[in-house]
């Protein structure tokens, strides 16, 4: 039996260079690079209302490395309380964002960052970090981890009631107004590519191995997205494809592809050890 297409194939054979190579780096590089942060937006020690669930904040980092590997990862946590790998422990991240580089400005990451849940008026923090691969002896890659950055989220001060106005005379009752259209859609392009890494995170209980993640997604009708994902964890490379669907208070999705067990592959072809995945 075949699984998958000749693109699929050529897809995951790519993917599992690249998440064996990181998974080769990892070991060999336990201690990360600082990656210095010139300029960003939102600053350190920002303060920003507060923001609700699936909120999206937009991220500007200016840092001293160019040409990272898929971009500069942000995460978003309630607590200054590093992890194993040196960013901040999963256990308190509430928010995660990937930055592409600009084109016509090496070092300068744009994106944004994707709230999973409310934040309501307090300290957080947010940290960067990315890959880059030496691509000449000794081969590996090189990890570069920020500083935690202090981000405040503080509620607006009321505002003064207005003067009281005074008692206009009785007026006929207004004819009844027409109901309210149903507000826009709000689920853009780039908020809909942001949501790939979060969705692989819910479905596999693994992230993606950090510059192994690549996406193109595109619009197909006003809320509809299709994205074409490929990614390794510690344990299979996957590729396919990603279809995204907004609706009025959430969204749905639904993922068709195949993946290979890293194990399988060392032994045998991609397309002996191809096995098809659906959710």
């Amino acid at each position: 039996m075949r699984f998958g297409t000749p693109d699929l194939v050529r897809r995951l054979a790519w993917i599992l260079a690249i998440g064996s190579a990181a998974l080769a780096a990892a070991a060999a590089n336990a201690a990360a690079d600082p990656l210095s942060i010139t300029s960003s937006t939102p600053p350190d020690a920002a303060v920003i209302p507060p923001q609700s669930s699936f909120s999206s904040i937009p991220f500007t980092v200016e840092t001293n490395v160019p040409g990272l590997a898929g971009g500069v990862v942000i995460e978003l946590a309630t607590r200054n309380v590093p992890g194993r790998d040196g960013t901040l422990a999963d256990d308190f991240v509430i928010g995660r964002g990937y930055l592409r580089e600009s084109d016509a400005y090496p070092g300068t990451y744009r994106g944004n960052v994707l709230v999973t849940q409310a934040m309501p008026a307090g300290n957080y923090y947010w940290q960067a970090s990315g890959t880059t691969y030496q691509l000449t002896p000794p081969y590996g890659t090189i990890r570069y981890i920020s500083a935690p950055v202090a981000l405040n989220v503080a509620s607006p001060p009321p505002e003064e009631p207005p003067a009281p106005a005074p008692t206009p005379p009785p007026t006929p009752a207004p004819a009844p107004a027409p109901s309210p259209a149903e507000p826009p859609l709000q689920l853009t392009l780039r908020e809909a590519t942001t949501l790939v890494p979060r969705l692989i995170r819910r479905e596999t209980r693994r992230s993606p191995i950090p510059g192994t993640l690549t996406t193109r997604c595109h619009r197909r009708t006003t809320t509809a997205f299709v994205c074409s994902p490929s990614w390794a964890d510690r344990s299979f490379v996957y590729a396919g494809t990603l279809r995204i669907l907004e609706t009025i208070d959430s969204y749905r999705y639904s993922f068709r592809g195949v993946r290979a067990r890293i194990s399988c592959l060392r032994r045998r072809s991609v397309r002996a050890c191809a096995m098809r995945v659906e959710w």
